[in-house]
């Protein structure tokens, strides 16, 4: 079994939609999982539940249901699982349990498994992460330093944890083998494509050639919006409320070219 972990805003998506269902030697089974399954709740109770919540018994009671059904794979039939949020404390507004945590109930309950593990340079994550969950109109610099200067400061449950990559990779290398953990970084999959899926390949012995890694070097899933587009979210934000509070009519009825994707 290989467990990928994250991180958020290192393409995961890209290898969810894209990669990892087109892999020729191992099932996926990725986030989100199938709704009301026993593997979404186990994965749900790795995560978000703290210490005191979380129960082994269950836990361990789900995997075997698992097992049974044959989702879970085997020497002849293995399985690749990706769920982002597993080294992400703080996503999609939910809260997980500490990453070292949840690292210790994989160990716990998949044994010594493969862990794929993707980083990003601090400098590009922060931006992407703030413009991801804060408000064009609310974008200005003065808010970007006082969120970043709240999760610096929150040491338990701040995104921060998700950017300490040299403890994650520590961690995970004492729990699992340097030898079983592949880390690969965000920029390689931006700039050199085809050796980073090569490299994916490699670790988790899929065979490939030329023909399959071409398909996949071109896609890019959820690009960062542009200066423009995001200038012009602000202004359509802006006028709207004006709009609505002394009823004008849209811009587009007098200029139809706004009305179109001309306009971005």
């Amino acid at each position: 079994t290989v467990i990928h972990i994250g991180n958020h805003k290192t393409g995961t998506k890209t290898l969810q939609r894209y990669f990892f269902p087109h892999l020729r030697s191992r099932k996926f089974l990725g986030d989100p999982f199938e709704p009301g399954s026993e593997i979404e709740e186990l994965f749900e109770r790795i995560k978000y539940q703290d210490f005191l919540s979380y129960n082994k018994e269950i836990a361990d009671i789900l995997y075997n249901k698992i097992k049974l059904s044959k989702k879970i794979g085997f020497e002849n039939n293995p399985v690749l699982i990706s769920d982002e949020s597993l080294a992400t404390p703080f996503l999609g507004g939910k809260m997980t349990a500490d990453p070292g945590i949840i690292a210790q109930r994989i160990k716990e309950i998949f044994g010594k498994v493969k862990i794929l593990y993707m980083t990003r340079s601090q400098f590009s994550m922060l931006p992407s992460l703030y413009s991801q969950f804060v408000s064009p109109e609310f974008i200005s610099q003065k808010d970007f330093e006082e969120r970043i200067e709240i999760h610096m400061s929150n040491q338990l449950h701040g995104m921060m944890h998700a950017l300490r990559f040299d403890k994650i990779c520590k961690l995970y290398s004492n729990l699992f083998g340097k030898e079983n953990i592949k880390v690969l970084p965000y920029e390689m999959l931006v700039n050199d494509p085809s050796s980073y899926y090569k490299e994916i390949c490699d670790f988790i012995d899929e065979p490939y050639d030329d023909e399959f890694i071409n398909q996949f070097i071109n896609i890019k899933d959820h690009q960062r919006k542009t200066k423009g587009i995001v200038i012009w979210e602000k202004l359509s934000l802006k006028y709207e409320k004006i709009r609505k509070k002394f009823k004008f009519g849209r811009p587009s009825k007098l200029i139809p070219f706004l009305s179109s994707s001309k306009a971005r």
